[in-house]
């Protein structure tokens, strides 16, 4: 049998052999891990495709939208110290909160599962008040349970909702109930200028106008800042394999 380390170089070898063709990225990070523990971090190719900085262990990246599974797990804490019903309508916890509709209420649980009907909304937002305030002037598309429909806004207000039960901002209780727990010591909960001077360079494809193919040339992609619950963590591959130890 293979061992850890020669099973680590080879996963290595693949993937940055896949890097051109699948991925559609200059670099990457690979943390490996089994049911109990981080069992490797495997780093390839470039941070920054222009400066050549090379991918390291401690290569800090933003996590975009699996930032939503950590909303997630706070909500379900609440629900667990019953201050959270996730049937209740999204209205008894911010009242404020109005969208076009012919159909029931939306409850949390909608918005958890991207059954909710609302728009998928803004991907980046630094401030989710002003993001779930405009959705007043949408419509659902259907009954709140019926079908799936992602919707980043969805989760901008889960994250204004744990803010109104818990008392605390998000970046607040992202930090205290999952990172310090877990020892993810690399990872925030925000993006901003302050926090992104250390991330691998996000790239993207030159022309945004018309379909996008390989042999357009990569170019660094704009800045973006988030604090909000769908989208808004940095994290590394290493911390993204904690977990709590027994």
């Amino acid at each position: 049998m293979p061992s850890l380390d020669d099973a680590l170089e080879r996963i290595g070898a693949f993937l940055e052999s896949r890097l051109p063709t699948f991925l559609d990225a200059p670099g990457a990070v690979l943390g490996l891990t089994d049911r109990e523990r981080l069992l490797g971090v495997i780093p390839v190719g470039r941070a920054d495709a222009f400066t050549g900085a090379p991918m390291e262990e401690r290569t800090r990246s933003e996590i975009g939208s699996i930032s939503k599974s950590f909303a997630a797990v706070v909500a379900l804490q609440e629900v667990e110290k019953g201050k959270l019903d996730l049937h209740a309508p999204v209205t008894d916890y911010v009242p404020w909160f109005e969208v076009r509709t012919r159909y029931g209420p939306i409850t949390t649980q909608h918005l958890l599962t991207h059954t909710s009907g609302l728009i998928m909304g803004m991907d980046f937002a630094d401030d989710a008040i002003p993001a779930v305030e405009s959705l007043r002037r949408t419509s659902t598309g259907f009954a709140p349970g019926e079908r799936f429909l992602y919707s980043n806004d969805a989760y901008k207000l889960v994250g204004l909702i744990l803010e109104r039960v818990t008392g605390s901002t998000i970046r607040d209780l992202l930090r205290e109930r999952i990172f310090e727990p877990l020892g993810m010591r690399s990872s925030d909960p925000a993006i901003t200028f302050e926090t992104r001077t250390d991330l691998a360079t996000g790239h993207q494809r030159l022309s945004e106008d018309r379909p996008q193919h390989r042999e357009m040339p990569l170019v660094a992609a704009p800045p973006i800042i988030s604090t909000t619950a769908d989208g808004s963590i940095i994290s590394t591959a290493a911390d993204m394999g904690m977990r709590i130890q027994p």
